[in-house]
C-alpha cells in the first residue's frame, strides 16, 4: 500500500486533533504557509487562535521503514490581554506561552491517526516577539516539529507512489486510492516519467 492519502490528509489531522486535546482554544484552523506581518489583521478579533501550517520538507530519507519524507510543521498560537472571571488581567503574552505549552504536549509521540505517520522529531516552541504584534495588542508563539511520513514501504514501486500522488494533486481526484501492489499504474496525463527514487529532489540512499 501506499501512505500517499496519510501525506495529503495530514494538516487536516493534526488540526482535528488539537481541536480535540485543547477545547478552550475556540479557533483552531489549518494555515496557507508560514505565518506573516500581513496576516495580523486577520486574527485582531479571533483569539485566542491557533494556525496549523505545512511548510515544507528538506530531503527523502531511506531506512527501514522505506522511503520517507520528514514534513515539517508550524502551530502559531495568537492572544491578546483578556481579563479572569474574577476580573484579574490575563496577560498575551503568558496565555500564549501556556497555550504553546499545551501545543508541544499534544504533538509529543502523536502519530495522528494516520497510516505511514511516525512520532514527532525536532519539536520545539519560541516566542514570536515582534514589533508588528506587540503593536497589534497581540502576542504570538510558534511551535514547530516535524513528523516523519513512509511515501514508498518496502518492496513497493516508487512509480505506483508517483502515481498516486499525481491522481491526489495533478488531476485534481481527491484521495484516490494507489494501485494495489503488482498492478500496473494508471497513466497520468502530462505526468513526468519519474521511475525511481534517485530522481526525485532532495533523494538520499
Amino acid at each position: 500500500m501506499s501512505f500517499a492519502s496519510s501525506l495529503a490528509n495530514l494538516r487536516d489531522a493534526v488540526v482535528a486533533s488539537l481541536k480535540a486535546k485543547i477545547p478552550g482554544v475556540p479557533s483552531i484552523e489549518p494555515h496557507l504557509g508560514a505565518f506573516r506581518e500581513q496576516d495580523i489583521a486577520a486574527f485582531a478579533t479571533r483569539t485566542p487562535a491557533i494556525r496549523v501550517a505545512m511548510l515544507g520538507f528538506q530531503e527523502l530519507q531511506r531506512n527501514n521503514y522505506g522511503l520517507q519524507v520528514p514534513v515539517e510543521f508550524s502551530a502559531v498560537i495568537v492572544t491578546r490581554d483578556t481579563k479572569n472571571t474574577d476580573g484579574t488581567a490575563n496577560p498575551r503574552d503568558v496565555s500564549a506561552m501556556l497555550i504553546a505549552n499545551a501545543v508541544t504536549l499534544a504533538v509529543a509521540s502523536n502519530r495522528f491517526g494516520l497510516d505511514g505517520v511516525f512520532s514527532p522529531e525536532k519539536l520545539r516552541a519560541q516566542n514570536q516577539y515582534h514589533e508588528a504584534f506587540i503593536d497589534a495588542g497581540l502576542a504570538l508563539w510558534e511551535v514547530t516539529w516535524t513528523s516523519p511520513v513512509t511515501l514508498v514501504p518496502p518492496g513497493q514501486p516508487t512509480d505506483q507512489v508517483i502515481t498516486a500522488l499525481a491522481q491526489l494533486y495533478i488531476n485534481g481526484v481527491e484521495f484516490i486510492a494507489p494501485p494495489s501492489a503488482g498492478a500496473a499504474p494508471a497513466p497520468v496525463p502530462g505526468a513526468d516519467p519519474m521511475t525511481d527514487a534517485p530522481n526525485l529532489p532532495g533523494y538520499r540512499p
